[in-house]
């Protein structure tokens, strides 16, 4: 068994990935599962329809684009057609731009109420379909502020709050539009939800109202035990102890259910809600049997199958892990742009940290270097840059591993990613007693520990600071936000048969840190540790 931090059932490599927010915010994933741009079409045919103005192209005349033609025309009406062979041609553009020559026309005061709600409808999706969403949100907020407005108005106008980064009006739309269609709850896509949900940049009131939003309208999710579980925390510092102890029995799924059972916070919570002794075996057995029938399903996602591979590779059956990614890859390729091809990154990284364990490194290298070249949001693909930093990291191979992470500074990925490829650069410049290269490293990462703080615990260790890594501990664990982190790490996991001299060389430090008794006291005076039979995370 090993130490190291915590596997659990949180959105994950090999799940749905590690950095979720830019899906949610480029328009490749947004609040809906739909497709935003048909949506957007539906609804403006629709409502052009439903005017009394000419919305069509006369029988026999080609349906041209408004800025194909030298001047608007003066009238209103002609600006209400132009719209409407706008639309029929799917040319948003040109349907802004007539939409907008309406609104603005002298005649348009002289419309009835009902057009000229539709027309601050339409140019609400016009400029979101645009990706004008600063120009969108007045008129989508006015829009949906409105009774009986529509369902693809509140998703339009959330799409638009996330993608101007405001991810707290985003959170606060999101649980208004659930508490007046409940019903749209199983429409909702699911990274929006969690990467949303969790957001540090958040309200925590607005998160608040998120959660109790998703739990009156049913929401289901392979990954809503962490919701619960912060639900219960919520209700818990609101003095609303009844409320949350009826929470506890939709907790299900291993990490959260360890979780409730590791921190001693919970243990009154646990002993009102009557729940069982935690068995962990059989847990996390029945949860893999449930990965593996929704894996092997007909149709099923690629997500669903790299679930399975990840539970398989998490229990040490790496033969097993590599054998059932390598399956996904005989199948079908995934049209580009789709879910599945996103997911597809993640198959490919799965087959890599497999064939790494089994020792075959020079293989696993390759396919990660496969995988990081595959595209992420049109940049640069991250998650897997960070991971191929690592590998040749892990095999020795620095000057390789600072390579590799090089491209990776402030702005180009999140700060938790930053402190990633800092702690890459970092340690392979240690290896190479580089000291232009690990310092600068070191100090983004002492300056910024907590944007990630295990990683900065796990620098330390590579430099072989024990001591510093264990005061780095009792900081954590002293830290009300912070503590459940290192809680987790402190648990005792499987060990890899196939660590390499990197690996052993950070497990011993951590080792020394972790036993430190001041270290020990401190973590449980808050929690318990716990024996479980699965590899922590490794990166």
């Amino acid at each position: 068994m090993r130490r190291g931090s915590a596997p659990d059932d949180k959105p994950a490599p090999g799940f749905i990935g590690a950095h979720l927010l830019p899906l949610a915010t480029s328009g490749r994933t947004g609040p809906s599962e739909r497709r935003e741009a048909t949506m957007i079409l539906e609804v403006l045919l629709a409502v052009v329809m439903a005017s009394d103005h000419p919305a069509g192209t006369p029988a026999g005349q080609p349906a041209v684009a408004l800025h194909s033609q030298a001047a608007p025309a003066k009238a209103i009406g002609g600006l209400w057609e132009q719209l409407g062979v706008a639309i029929r041609a799917e040319d948003t553009a040109a349907a802004l731009t007539s939409a907008k020559a309406i609104a603005e026309h002298p005649d348009f005061a002289a419309e009835t109420a009902e057009r000229r709600s539709l027309i601050t409808v339409l140019l609400g999706l016009l400029y979101s379909g645009e990706g004008q969403d600063a120009a969108a949100l007045p008129y989508l907020i006015e829009a949906s502020e409105r009774p009986g407005a529509s369902v693809d108005v509140w998703f339009a106008r959330i799409t638009s709050h996330a993608r101007t980064d405001d991810r707290t009006a985003a959170a606060r739309a999101t649980a208004r539009l659930l508490a007046l269609h409940p019903d749209v709850v199983s429409n909702l896509s699911s990274p929006f939800i969690l990467q949303i949900e969790n957001s540090d940049e958040v309200d925590p009131d607005a998160a608040f109202e998120l959660r109790r939003a998703l739990q009156d309208a049913g929401w289901r999710d392979r990954f809503d035990s962490w919701i619960w579980v912060r639900l219960i925390d919520d209700l818990r510092e609101r003095g609303r102890d009844d409320e949350a102890v009826e929470l506890v029995g939709r907790v299900t799924a291993s990490g959260a259910l360890m979780h409730l059972h590791a921190m001693r916070r919970y243990d009154d919570l646990r002993g009102a809600a009557a729940l069982a002794d935690l068995d962990i075996a059989a847990i996390l057995e029945a949860e893999l049997q449930t990965r593996r029938t929704e894996a092997e399903a007909s149709g099923a996602e690629f997500e669903a199958r790299n679930a399975y591979a990840s539970g398989l590779f998490n229990r040490g059956r790496f033969d097993e892990a590599l054998a059932f990614t390598e399956a996904t890859l005989a199948l079908p390729a995934p049209e580009p742009a789709t879910e599945d091809d996103r997911s597809l990154t993640w198959t490919m990284d799965a087959r890599a940290r497999a064939l790494m364990e089994l020792g075959r490194r020079d293989e696993a290298i390759a396919q990660m270097e496969i995988a990081a070249k595959r595209d992420e949001g049109g940049g640069t693909n991250v998650s897997q840059t960070i991971n191929l930093g690592w590998f040749y990291l892990r095999a020795g191979e620095n000057q390789k591993a600072i390579e590799a992470v090089k491209s990776l500074q402030a702005g180009s990925a999140s700060p938790f990613g930053i402190m990633q490829a800092m702690h890459v650069r970092g340690c392979a410049g240690v290896a190479l007693g580089e000291e232009r290269i690990a310092g600068p490293a070191f100090a983004h990462m002492e300056q910024n520990w907590r944007d990630a703080p295990l990683t900065w615990v796990e620098a330390q260790a590579c430099r072989g600071e024990s001591d510093g890594a264990a005061d780095t501990l009792l900081r954590i664990l002293g830290d009300e936000d912070l503590s459940d982190r290192a809680v987790g790490a402190m648990h005792t996991y499987l060990v890899s048969q196939r660590a390499t001299e990197f690996d052993r060389r950070v497990a011993d430090a951590l080792a020394v840190a972790v036993a430190r008794p001041d270290v020990v006291a401190a973590r449980d005076r808050i929690a318990r540790a716990l024996v479980i039979p699965t590899l922590s995370n490794q990166f």
